[in-house]
């Protein structure tokens, strides 16, 4: 079981550009054809067209015949965008590799770092709360789907996500945020989250994970981090949302043959000790159950694991994902 953690290590966001300054290594099939469109800027029938004429893109198939593309291709489409806005031809640079993009970008704009956002980590984070201090909730979306322009999911939630959380969470208690506020910016956060958990193809095949909050807990921004999360990490997800019974959870990890079950608990859920031992013992042993979130930062539940952030839970997906040596 997958715990949502909304507890994250002390990193500092890089949002110097719409892409890191190292490209992207990602080369795994995940964004559908409209998924594509929305991160870039592009229409559907664009891509078409440039991998039709161009050559430019040879994107992998879904099970039904779909179009699937990779973050590294989601970059290169960013990056030849902004270059035939600057009045390059596609023709002359639709075989060109991420590096080389980049490095072409960099001439002609005279800059050592790419500038399609141009708006630090910190920047993002005023502009946003202004935003919604203001209820401009529009501009707050616009803001926050820019900023994700700029990093895979998992460096978006971990990165931008958790720390805007937090701001939101200190001025909500230090009274400089309402809770119309409070609710404005997780809505706007948790609207971006969803989007981003669309953009993923889920094989068929792939193991099954799925996330919700217990009894009692209401907020689910945690446990959608969570699912985005395992979603990067090739799980088929199935988010079950917050405030979730025990019986219901256990009978959707029995009927669908669940591997992992996440859990979030943010704030103190009615009994989640109960909760998780009844969890446990309601399923096989060979389903992983693992918790976090603030709430459970003192509990200790027998064959339950906590995770103490979304880091380590990216970690947790990623160990068990190596092949063992022998």
């Amino acid at each position: 079981m997958v715990v949502v953690s909304i507890e994250s290590g002390a990193r500092k966001p890089n949002l110097d550009g719409a892409l890191p300054v190292a490209p992207s290594t990602d080369n795994t099939p995940r964004y559908r054809i409209g998924a594509v469109a929305k991160l870039t800027g592009l229409t559907a029938h664009q891509l078409r067209v440039w991998e039709k004429r161009y050559g430019s893109f040879e994107p992998s198939r879904s099970a039904g015949g779909g179009r699937l593309y990779s973050h590294l291709d989601v970059d290169r489409f960013r990056l030849i965008k902004q270059l035939t806005e600057l009045g390059n031809s596609i023709g002359q640079i639709a075989q060109l590799s991420v590096p080389e993009l980049q490095g072409l970008l960099k001439k002609m704009r005279g800059s050592a770092v790419v500038q399609s956002v141009s708006v630090a980590g910190q920047q993002v984070r005023e502009q946003f709360l202004a935003a919604i201090r203001e209820m401009r909730t529009s501009d707050a979306e616009r803001i926050v789907a820019h900023s994700s322009l700029a990093f895979e999911p998992r460096a978006f939630v971990i990165d931008v996500l958790v720390p805007l959380l937090r701001a939101v969470g200190a001025l909500w208690e230090e009274g400089d945020f309402s809770i119309a506020h409070e609710h404005a910016a997780t809505e706007v956060l948790r609207s971006q989250l969803g989007f981003l958990m669309r953009t993923y193809a889920q094989p068929a095949d792939a193991p099954i994970a799925i996330v919700a909050t217990p009894s009692g807990e209401l907020h689910g921004l945690g446990a959608l981090s969570a699912a985005l999360i395992a979603a990067g990490n090739s799980q088929r997800v199935i988010y079950l949302g917050p405030n979730v019974p025990v019986e219901d959870l256990l009978n959707s990890a029995r009927s669908s043959g669940a591997s992992t079950v996440l859990v979030s608990i943010l704030c103190s859920a009615h009994d989640p000790v109960t909760y998780l031992s009844e969890l446990r013992l309601g399923l096989s042993e060979q389903v992983q159950i693992l918790m976090g979130g603030a709430a459970t930062a003192r509990l200790e539940i027998a064959g339950v694991q906590r995770l103490g952030s979304l880091d380590a839970l990216n970690d947790w997906f990623q160990r068990r994902a190596r092949p063992r040596s022998s």
